[in-house]
């Protein structure tokens, strides 16, 4: 029975942002945006008895080929979940929000429908990073603490890359991490003791080639 609450909890949610494909004794409900790397769910709910449903993306609607595939057999008052995963090598030419995809479902021999969706490079991850205090001397070490998550607050499976820049702009370390279990990350840059003062920034790489800005520090010898 908890399973059963949770499911229609599940699709509850997706039905108040998402499209739907439905026609006889078939009833999909899928993203209407998909953010690129990012793990986006659909639910599929058949009646009058089992139906194998299968649901693939293409790059276009003539495209006999799909870049995702998905096909399961679906019982009546069983609905079920699933993730779409679209990676970057999917989708390399996508430039901004108005890329048009398609998303492809067929129910069983009942009918095979099709319906187009945005592709977005948008990231849909979220972190979170701090540092013990906003100001530091030379020869000092830079503790940092972070939290990378998905959509659903769980810890992230995207490799993503970490900037350090001085004054100038210039890169004086980029690392690359990869959260998989942990939720709670931590890294350490050491302040070489003669060194540019003035404001320092990191800078962190996700989603389909998105920089993002996260923190500033200062250095001084005061």
């Amino acid at each position: 029975m908890a399973m059963v609450l949770a499911t229609v909890c599940a699709i509850y949610v997706i039905l108040c942002s998402h499209l739907v494909l439905a026609e006889e004794n078939c009833f999909v409900v899928a993203p209407n945006v998909f953010r690129v790397g990012t793990s986006e769910t659909f639910a599929v709910i058949v009646d009058g008895g089992p139906k194998t449903v299968t649901v693939t993306l293409h790059t276009s609607r003539s495209s006999p080929t799909s870049f995702f595939h998905w096909s399961s057999t679906v019982s009546t008052g069983s609905p079920q979940i699933a993730d779409i995963i679209v990676r970057q090598t999917d989708v390399t030419n996508l430039q901004h929000e108005r890329n048009r995809f398609m998303l492809k479902v067929k129910c069983g021999s009942l009918w095979t429908k099709s319906t187009p969706i945005l592709m977005s490079p948008a990231s849909g991850e979220h972190f979170f990073l701090q540092t013990e205090k906003p100001i530091y001397r030379p020869g000092e070490s830079v503790n940092l603490r972070f939290l990378a998550v998905d959509g659903r607050l769980k810890p992230s499976k995207s490799i993503f890359r970490l900037e350090v820049r001085n004054p100038q702009n210039l890169i004086v370390e980029r690392t690359e991490f990869q959260p998989q279990r942990d939720l709670l990350l931590t890294h350490t840059y050491q302040l070489p003791e003669r060194t540019l003062l003035g404001e320092w920034s990191l800078l962190m790489k996700h989603g389909y080639n998105v920089w993002l800005t996260l923190l500033l520090f200062e250095i001084t010898v005061n």
